[in-house]
């Protein structure tokens, strides 16, 4: 029987919507432009060289640039003059950083500056926002010879950072929060064979190893370790080794004797046979007395944090999206479908043990108010282990 058959097959892709929620902020100088100016710069060869033609110079903050470009992250490098007195300028520097609608930022740096007032306007400006994380640096020592740098040194720094509170109007309700849990510290600083002489800050070896084990692993595992904590270069070493009582004192598990409260810093250090990596998974979020109980949450683990700023991600970009959509159950029920597929992704991919999205009833005009509730998992940090020696051992299967 004669017939003809025509068949057609759509080869072409359908168009995905991708976004960049790995972009980290780094001020600095430059030999090339005035302050003010401000740039993106994509991860990969073209943006380096891009990075060298308009902006060049050999500071710590282009340095650490450079090579987190190699890496594949992507930099806003912003210009700026007289750094030390711009960067500790909240209202004219850091607060137009605090828009998510104009910046989509991950990680706030210092580009190697660092003191007490910088990181307060960091902290600050990344409480703001509430999707990005603010990498703190501890300032080196001066040449004076006064003092010793040491945990305790790291420590008196850390206690000195202003809890700045952060308000938000949620259903009607202010609700405020310390800005402290959207900031980590990083110490001390690394150089590796790549450039002999240039000792890079802390901060650094963190976004790192962020952005090259991402490839292989989800970013709300702990980039800490003798996995992730392994910086991607050769020859890393560090210019201070610290003991393991030091260690101990800078991540607490509660407080100590006479203390109100307690905060975290995370170290890169010789962690042995492992060599010198990342050691450490904590946000600044005090450790305090609460319901007659002290110990960690969920807000004291920098894993976490990046967890939490996908979700916030996300929301953000969905809320966006239905925006002047019509108030109604179907906004409910596709606005729930935009989410799921993320939550989804980080029960199985061991981020959150379970979750539940629930719509909340309002008076207010005009206004979808939902909570979403999750069930976070923490990286572990210590192991409770016990050898028992016995006669005979009972084996059942």
């Amino acid at each position: 029987m004669p017939k003809v058959t025509i068949a057609e097959k759509d080869l072409t892709n359908a168009e995905v919507a991708s976004f960049d929620d790995y972009i980290t902020l780094i001020p600095g100088t430059s030999e090339k432009q005035v302050g003010g100016y401000e740039e993106y710069f994509e991860g990969n060869e073209e943006g380096r060289l891009g990075f060298e033609a308009r902006i060049g110079g050999s500071t710590v903050a282009s340095k650490m640039a450079r090579q987190l470009l190699n890496l594949g992250m992507t930099i806003l490098f912003v210009v700026v003059d007289s750094p030390e007195t711009t960067l500790a300028d909240y209202t004219n520097f850091w607060e137009k950083y605090s828009d998510r609608g104009i910046y989509n930022l991950r990680f706030l740096t210092a580009g190697g500056y660092a003191n007490k007032s910088i990181a307060d306007a960091m902290i600050k400006c990344a409480g703001k926002r509430g999707d990005a994380t603010a990498l703190i640096d501890v300032p080196e020592l001066g040449d004076s010879g006064d003092e010793e740098f040491s945990g305790d040194y790291v420590k008196e720094f850390i206690d000195s950072l202003t809890d700045t509170k952060i308000s938000r109007v949620i259903g009607g309700k202010t609700v405020t929060e310390s800005a402290l849990k959207y900031g980590a510290v990083f110490t001390k600083r690394v150089a590796f064979s790549e450039e002999e002489d240039a000792w890079l800050p802390g901060s650094f070896a963190y976004i790192s190893c962020f952005v090259k084990h991402t490839e292989r692993f989800p970013d709300w595992f702990a980039m800490a370790g003798s996995i992730r904590g392994v910086l991607p270069f050769t020859k890393v070493k560090v210019d201070y080794v610290f003991s393991q009582n030091e260690i101990d004192k800078l991540q607490p598990r509660t407080l100590g004797l006479d203390e109100e409260e307690a905060r975290a810093a995370n170290v890169i250090t010789e962690i042995r046979p492992y060599g010198n990596i990342v050691w450490g998974n904590r946000t600044l979020c005090p450790i305090k007395e609460e319901n007659n109980s002290v110990g960690l949450k969920a807000s004291h683990f920098l894993n976490i944090r990046q967890l939490c700023c996908d979700i916030k991600k996300h929301l953000y970009r969905v809320s966006r999206r239905f925006t002047f959509e019509p108030n109604s159950d179907v906004l409910w029920i596709n606005f729930k479908n935009a989410i799921t597929p993320l939550l989804e992704e980080m029960k199985s991919g061991q981020g959150i043990k379970g979750y539940r999205l629930v719509k909340v009833e309002t008076k207010s005009k005009a206004t979808l108010q939902a909570i979403i509730k999750i069930i976070p998992i923490e990286a572990a940090e210590d192991f409770d282990l016990t050898v028992e020696l016995a006669d005979s051992i009972s084996i059942t299967e």
